[in-house]
């Protein structure tokens, strides 16, 4: 039944295509785990070109935090927080794990860190506190400042 055209399913008819959409997207991400090519998913998907199937397989992928081919879980404002704390720069997390920007690492991590308290914080501020004293401690030495940055 349509109004204003848009078509109304019954909640039987929703809950029959959302499994069947379910189904289907499960089909993409095992063909794309077992080795296709994007353009291989985007041929079984029927519609869109490979982008179109990456972005939609790994968007499924990520709701359900499935691995990813490589064997990680996708989950990266969570392994973002964990290299931070781990001492690691904006800039390199950026790097390593795709981010467009240093900006865009450090939001993850700091929603991530919402989600875990203020673990993080006070981490940071240790971390902090310990690299002014590393500084302070090799400038008192005789060292310059180009030596010590």
């Amino acid at each position: 039944m349509t109004k204003g055209g848009r078509i109304r399913y019954t909640p039987a008819e929703r809950a029959r295509r959302r499994k069947a959409n379910e189904a289907g997207m499960e089909r993409l991400w095992n063909a794309w785990q077992g080795g296709a090519s994007w353009k291989e998913v985007a041929r079984l998907r029927g519609r869109g070109g490979p982008t179109a199937a990456q972005m939609a397989v790994r968007r499924w992928a990520k709701k359900r935090r499935l691995p990813l081919r490589s064997g990680r879980v996708y989950d990266r404002p969570a392994r973002a927080w964990e290299l931070r704390r781990a001492g690691w720069t904006w800039k390199r997390i950026a790097e390593e794990l795709g981010y467009s920007s240093e900006q865009a690492a450090h939001k993850a991590a700091r929603t991530e860190s919402g989600k875990r308290g203020a673990e993080m914080a006070a981490e940071e501020r240790i971390r902090r506190s310990e690299e002014m004293e590393r500084l302070w401690n090799a400038w008192q030495g005789g060292a310059s400042w180009k030596e010590v940055a």
